[in-house]
Parts: C-alpha cells; sequence; structure tokens
C-alpha cells in the first residue's frame, strides 16, 4: 500500500512540474459563497485539451474560517482524473502551493474533490484545476467549481451547550453550517407519557444535505437514530420515561452543508389511547376467540401483547390469525410462547415461534391470513408492534382475529417410540402395507408447515417390473396447493414429485404411477403429503389410495379380426439395442427406447397381383400404456426399395389401432425424419403426409399426426388410416403416409419413421373459444384393455413421389 501511496505522489508532483503555477490574464474570478446550493457561485469549466489548466483567482477577506474549494463532475468513468491546487504569493510575489487533492484515479462514479483552506488574515488564492497526469482530456464532460466559507460553530454542538426545546412550544430553526457541524437540542419530559419529537426541513432544491437524528437518553444511550434520507418532515415519536433527553441532529456522512437550507425542530407530548398497558405477557389482554379491535400502536416503543386462549378440544389445536390496518404502518406481528410465566419475566427470553412484517395503508398488504398448529405444553400470547425502522407519525389502528381450533386428525395423535407426536419426519412415516383394505388412507393437511410421511413397501419379484400407482384425492379447496413426494428409501435412486397447478386441475395432477425394477429384496417408498408452499392449512380429509401390480402379461388374440398378436413386454423395453432422442417441441421429448423388430419388411410376407403395388402386410402388435407417461415406440425401416434394382420407388403406409373400452385415451402419432437425416439436395424432406401446409407435399420434421380415442369416456376405438394411392388433391379429404426414394437419380434416402402409442392427456375440453380445463382425471394407464395395432405397407415401383 506504501509503496501505492509513493507511486501516486511522485505522478502527482511530476504533473506539477510539468505546467509551473500561473497568473496569467485568462484566469477566472471565483466568488466566495454563504452556501453550498447558491448556485450563481458556481462556475462551469472542462479540460478540453491534454495538458489544458483552468486557472481561478479568489479574494479571501474574513479572518479565521476554512475556505473551501469544492470541485464535481457528473460524469461516469471519465477520462479526466481531477487535480485541483491552490496557490498564494509568498514576499518575492512567487506562487507557493498551500493545499490540493485529486479525484479518485479511473474512477467509475461522479467525483467531487474537496480542498479546505485554512484563512488567518485576508488574501489572494490562486486555484488551478487539471488532469492528475495530463494525459487526458473530454470534450463536453464539464465540472464545477465552488467556493464557500464553511460555518462558523453556532452555540449548540455539545450536549452541555443544548439548546432546550420547549414543550408544546415553539419550534428552534437552525442548519447544518459546516460538514462536522452536529447541532444538539435538550427535551424535559417532566413526567412519563409518549412525545414526539417533529424536524421539518426546508431544503433548498440542488441542496445535497441529508439530515440525520439521533435520540440520545439521559444515560447517554441511544433511543433512535433515524437516517431522514429525502424525507423533508420526520416525527420521533417514543414513549419517555420522565428526564432530559438529547437530540442530535447532524448531516448524514458529514460530508454536505447548507447554509442557506433551514430545518426547525420541536416536541410535543401526545395523547395516546393507552400508555404501556398489555405491553408484557403479565398484564396481557386475553384473547380468546373472537375479533380485538380499537386496539393502535401509539408510538415506537408500544406493544400489544395478547394471551391465546388454546383450551379447546381436539387431536391438533390451530391457530387462525387474521390482521389488516388501514394506516400507513409497517406492523411487526410475533407470535411468542411460554412453558410457563414467571413475575418479571422479560420478553426478550421468550421463543418467537412466528412472526411477519406487514405493511398496511390502501397500497399495503390488504387482509393477512395465517393458520399455525399450536403445542398444547406452552402459553402463546401474539404481540403487535411498529416494525424495525418504522416511522410512528401518529395513532395506528389496525384489527386483529384470532381463532383457535381443536382438530381432530388421528395421524397427529399417535405418539412415536422417540416421543414424536404425529406422522410429519420420515422416520414416523405410517406404514401403509402394513393397514387392513381398502387400499386408501385418510389425513389431513391441517395447518400451515403441516407435513404427512406414509410408507409403501413393494414385495420383492427378481423376474418382473412391477408398477406402483398413487392417488391423492383431494378436498374442494382454495387453500392448501397439495403436493405429493415419492423417494425411494436407501439410496435416492428415484424421486418424483406431483402437485396441484390449479384449481379446477388438482385430479388431473396428483395421480401418478412409476416403473419398480427387478429386484430379489423388497422395495420401500416414502410418500410425502404438504402443500406446495407451506403456507396454509385446511380442516378438510385427503385421501391417499395406492396399488402394486405386476406388469402385464401378453394380451390374447386380437379381437378385431380373431389375429394372433406380437406383444409390447415393457419387461422386455430395457433390452431394446436402439434408443431416440426426441427434441420436437409439442411432444414430451427426451431419450425413448425402440421396438426396431416388430415390424421388419424383410420378415414380412408381401404380395402382389399383376402390375399392382407389392402389399407388406406386418403383424397386429398389442401392448399396454403401463405407467404415467408411458410411450411405446415403433420403428419401420424405408430405408431402400423393396427391389433394389429400382430406380423409381416409394412407399404408402396404412395404420390400424384398436382398443376396447379401455379409460386409456389410445392415440398412436407419425414421426418422420426423426433421426436427422437431412433433406434432398433440393431441399425436400423425403416424407410426406396429408397434414402439409396447403398445397404442399412436403412436411417439415416432426410429429405430422395424431389419431385415436378423442373422448374421455371410455370407449371402443377402431381406426383406419388407408393411404391412398396417389398424390392427394388440396382440400379433398384424401389422407396418406408415403415416403419416397429421392428427387434426383441416384439420390438413394436412408432412414426409418417411427410410430409412437401413448394416452391423450386432455388438459382442457370444450371447443375453441371456450375452452375449459378438464375436471376428470386423466393422465391413464392400466390393465383394463389393451391396444392392438397394425401397418400395412405398399410398395410402388413407377414414380418418385404418388
Amino acid at each position: 500500500m506504501k509503496k501505492i501511496i509513493v507511486m501516486i505522489m511522485a505522478l502527482w508532483l511530476a504533473a506539477c512540474s510539468s505546467d509551473g503555477p500561473s497568473t496569467s490574464s485568462n484566469v477566472v474570478e471565483l466568488e466566495i459563497g454563504s452556501g453550498d446550493t447558491v448556485s450563481a457561485k458556481r462556475i462551469q469549466g472542462e479540460i478540453s485539451e491534454v495538458a489544458e489548466v483552468d486557472l481561478y483567482h479568489v479574494r479571501a477577506n474574513e479572518r479565521d474560517r476554512i475556505l473551501q474549494i469544492k470541485c464535481t463532475s457528473d460524469t461516469s468513468r471519465s477520462d479526466v482524473d481531477l487535480l485541483v491546487h491552490v496557490y498564494e504569493k509568498n514576499e518575492n510575489g512567487e506562487l507557493v502551493m498551500i493545499a490540493g487533492d485529486h479525484a479518485p484515479v479511473d474512477s467509475r462514479v461522479s467525483v467531487t474533490v474537496k480542498v479546505d483552506v485554512p484563512i488567518d488574515e485576508p488574501k489572494d488564492l490562486y486555484v488551478h484545476v487539471r488532469d492528475l497526469m495530463d494525459d487526458d482530456s473530454g470534450k463536453n464532460r464539464p465540472y464545477y467549481i465552488s467556493a464557500y466559507y464553511k460555518g462558523l460553530p453556532d452555540g449548540n454542538g455539545s450536549f452541555a451547550t443544548a439548546v432546550d426545546l420547549v414543550m408544546n412550544g415553539d419550534a428552534a430553526r437552525d442548519s447544518i453550517d459546516s460538514e462536522d457541524d452536529g447541532d444538539c437540542f435538550r427535551v424535559t419530559a417532566t413526567v412519563d407519557g409518549v412525545y414526539d419529537i417533529f424536524v421539518d426541513f426546508d431544503r433548498l432544491q440542488g441542496s445535497a444535505v441529508r439530515l440525520n437524528i439521533t435520540l440520545y437518553n439521559g444515560d447517554g444511550d441511544i433511543v433512535e437514530i433515524r437516517k431522514m434520507g429525502t424525507l423533508t418532515e420526520s416525527h420521533l415519536m417514543h414513549y419517555l420515561p420522565a428526564g432530559e433527553y438529547i437530540a442530535v441532529v447532524t448531516e448524514d456522512g458529514k460530508d454536505e452543508f447548507d447554509t442557506s437550507s433551514f430545518y426547525t425542530i420541536s416536541v410535543d407530548q401526545v395523547v395516546a389511547s393507552e400508555i404501556m398497558d398489555n405491553d408484557s405477557p403479565l398484564d396481557a389482554t386475553a384473547m380468546g376467540d373472537g375479533m380485538f379491535q380499537n386496539a393502535a400502536i401509539d408510538y415506537f416503543e408500544d406493544e400489544d401483547i395478547y394471551e391465546i386462549d388454546s383450551s379447546v378440544p381436539g387431536d391438533i389445536k390451530i391457530l387462525d390469525l387474521t390482521f389488516s390496518s388501514d394506516s400507513d404502518l409497517a406492523y411487526r406481528l410475533e407470535l411468542r410462547s411460554f412453558t410457563e410465566i414467571l413475575t418479571g419475566l422479560d420478553l426478550t427470553s421468550e421463543i418467537v415461534d412466528f412472526s411477519h412484517d406487514y405493511d398496511g395503508g390502501p397500497l399495503g398488504d390488504g387482509t393477512y391470513q395465517v393458520a399455525m398448529k399450536l403445542d398444547t405444553s406452552r402459553l402463546y400470547f401474539l404481540v403487535v408492534r411498529a416494525a424495525s425502522g418504522a416511522d410512528v407519525s401518529e395513532s395506528a389502528p389496525y384489527t386483529a382475529d384470532v381463532d383457535v381450533t381443536g382438530i381432530a386428525d388421528a395421524d397427529e395423535s399417535v405418539v412415536h417410540g422417540d416421543g414424536h407426536i404425529g406422522n410429519d419426519v420420515d422416520h414416523n412415516a405410517i406404514d401403509l402395507t402394513a393397514q387392513p383394505e381398502p387400499a386408501e388412507h385418510t389425513g389431513k393437511i391441517a395447518y400451515r408447515t403441516d407435513v404427512d410421511y406414509y410408507m409403501v413397501t413393494v414385495p420383492a419379484n427378481a423376474s418382473r417390473k412391477q408398477v406402483l400407482s398413487f392417488n391423492l384425492d383431494i378436498p374442494d379447496t382454495d387453500l392448501v396447493q397439495y403436493a405429493m413426494k415419492i423417494t425411494k428409501a436407501g439410496v435416492n435412486s428415484f424421486e418424483k414429485t406431483v402437485f396441484n397447478s390449479g384449481e379446477d386441475q388438482r385430479t388431473v395432477d396428483l395421480k401418478t404411477s412409476f416403473l419398480v425394477p427387478e429386484s430379489s429384496t423388497d422395495s420401500v417408498y416414502y410418500v410425502k403429503v404438504y402443500d406446495f408452499q407451506d403456507d396454509n392449512g385446511e380442516d378438510a380429509e385427503f385421501h391417499l389410495s395406492w396399488n402394486v401390480t405386476d406388469v402385464a402379461a401378453a394380451p390374447g388374440i386380437c379381437p378385431k379380426d380373431n389375429t394372433t398378436t406380437v406383444y409390447h413386454d415393457e419387461n422386455d423395453e430395457d433390452d431394446f439395442t436402439s434408443s431416440l432422442v426426441i427434441t420436437y417441441p409439442n411432444t414430451q421429448t427426451g431419450t425413448f427406447k425402440y421396438n426396431d423388430t416388430v415390424f421388419d419388411l424383410d420378415s414380412a410376407s408381401a404380395t402382389q397381383a399383376g402390375s399392382n403395388p407389392v402389399v407388406v402386410s406386418l403383424p397386429w402388435v398389442s401392448g399396454y400404456i403401463d405407467y404415467q407417461g408411458d410411450e411405446d415406440w415403433y420403428s419401420l425401416d424405408l430405408s431402400q426399395p423393396l427391389v433394389n434394382g429400382d430406380l423409381t420407388w416409394y412407399y404408402t403406409i396404412s395404420v390400424e389401432l384398436y382398443a376396447n373400452g379401455s379409460p386409456v385415451e389410445y392415440t398412436w402419432e407419425y414421426m418422420p425424419n426423426s433421426n436427422g437425416i437431412p433433406s434432398n439436395e433440393n431441399g425436400m424432406p423425403h416424407v410426406s403426409t396429408e397434414w402439409c401446409s396447403t398445397g404442399s407435399n412436403v412436411c417439415p420434421n416432426g410429429i405430422m399426426g395424431s389419431d385415436g380415442d378423442t373422448s374421455l369416456a371410455s370407449e371402443l376405438v377402431n381406426l383406419s388410416l388407408m393411404s391412398t394411392d396417389h398424390m392427394p388433391v388440396s382440400g379433398s379429404g384424401d389422407r396418406i403416409l408415403w415416403v419416397g426414394r429421392g428427387s434426383s437419380t441416384g439420390s438413394i434416402w436412408s432412414g426409418k419413421v417411427f410410430f409412437r402409442i401413448s394416452d391423450f392427456n386432455f388438459l382442457r375440453t370444450g371447443t375453441s373459444p371456450n375452452f375449459v380445463l378438464n375436471p376428470n382425471p386423466d393422465a391413464d394407464w392400466g390393465y383394463t384393455a389393451p391396444y392392438y395395432f397394425r401397418l400395412t405397407v405398399k410398395y410402388f415401383n413407377d414414380s418418385l413421389v404418388p
């Protein structure tokens, strides 16, 4: 640090020696002002050229004063580092530097340089302003220079010389006459009471002074420090025991002064609705069920304490608090508790169970509500007071409504071996699998921060996967935003959270299921039921049901034509070697394994009659949507002509989907080119469908269509999309899926097309523009009925496109 200072001083001296002090004819007269807000005394300058020096002359005629030269730049990140030197002539008529300072080097913000010069007798002073190193300039980047006498001591700068304020009398008037000016005022309280010390600041426009008020008691302890900032009025409203007090007014930061902006200070005794009543638990106001009105915070130290009556029956006791105020005051609400009340016990020894800062007034918080569980072994008190830093300028009324309710919740009445009551921690989770049928449990999120833990054990199965399902049936309430979090015991190899995202979507979001992997040991899962934001409770029951099911075996023949099917088994899906990365919009994204063996052109039977196209018949495939979000993916490889010698060819694809009365809304979707194969040389993709834009025979990559069950009812799905054998005509209603070899001779396309079978999740019902959120359960899965899915491919060798 010392090395840096030495280097700066050396550079400063070098700058000074580069151009000696001057009293040339271009010097500007700088008139001394009486306060730093007198704009007429401020002169504008500019270091517009490198090595420029601006010269000023000041005639100081008064004795025993401090003259301050003030140089300010409002430019951020200025190139010029202002350097201010003050000179006077010696007996030989030579200029000698007597004071100087410079701005921080490379400052990023606006700067002010202040140089104080003691004036013991009238003299001429010469001021030079330049860049610190004389190597920078700044056109259109002005600075402002002024000269002022700093204020004389006004006689009230200490406690001993404090000016007495007349109680309920005229105000005293003063100003901040120097940067370190401190004005002291004495307040004499003859009786214990509430007193208002009022400061009214008549700040002139442009003044930089910001007042700071500190109130001391007779022992020199600080009662309050009030920083007024840009405010011009401030009330220090306090309860003061009889005695003497000192109010000290200074400039906040002690770096500005203004002899032209005056403030007044006065003191008045205030009539309060209550003084030091119900300010401790020993004299607290009893507050059971009901509303407390016409209460108020009358002064900064005022604390209203109410004893909460919790003598109501129930497994748990819930405190419901409603608070409101039209007063523009920041309140502090606290719920404090004792195990017992001792004579003389101070409030600071209590436990603060809950606290909240509340902003009153028309633009404030409105009505505030909170519900909390009470410990039956403790005594509770509600404390209302002014928030830290609040300005209590007048009596601030409020209304508090307290209701203590006893709630029956069997889960909260169980005493565990560790002495803990209830199931709000995972190691005290209620074992659902140990409970008798039916597989449903009733509980409550009864209070703010209530959490209920449950445990389900899935029995070992080393040969097949299992599906674990949960459904949280929640009450019709607006308060609790129910959520359910499921984790696996031991290593957290699985974690899932579902929560209701809106009043009308609760049952949509609060059911889930997932695969349980093969395991030779039991698998334990924990279920946490809670309010998503932990800020509400409700005396209403939820019902948690669960189910463990083996992944289904293959269904029978397809009832549509009594044909044997190939089963897409969830147990085999992990063994598929091929996977697909989905990044397209409008569908679930991620990595999915797909079945690339069931639809195999090489092993399928192909027939042809005369010049008709070759018809490739592929088998029925059956499967289930085994769990929430399950998707079964299939590929069809059309990467080359069926007859390798053909130069012109295309395929058409027909689709059949059959499902008899399943709650799953089975639907199929077609995704061409999803393996990222680029378009051919003419910018044309190699896949086209009738879902293209009007008049186009090509489509961009992505899902081209979705067909299946479009009703919320469990109904028969018997869908056939038989591709036409010709170019579709715009507006004709023809439906076609086709794949061509390319657009030029020798261009052979290589790739696969993909099909997805999934459940259609109805998030809304109705028709546009009258859509409504779906109120019924959705995102279905299960084994009520399988789906049957079949493709038929026709091969044409006479054209590039249909």
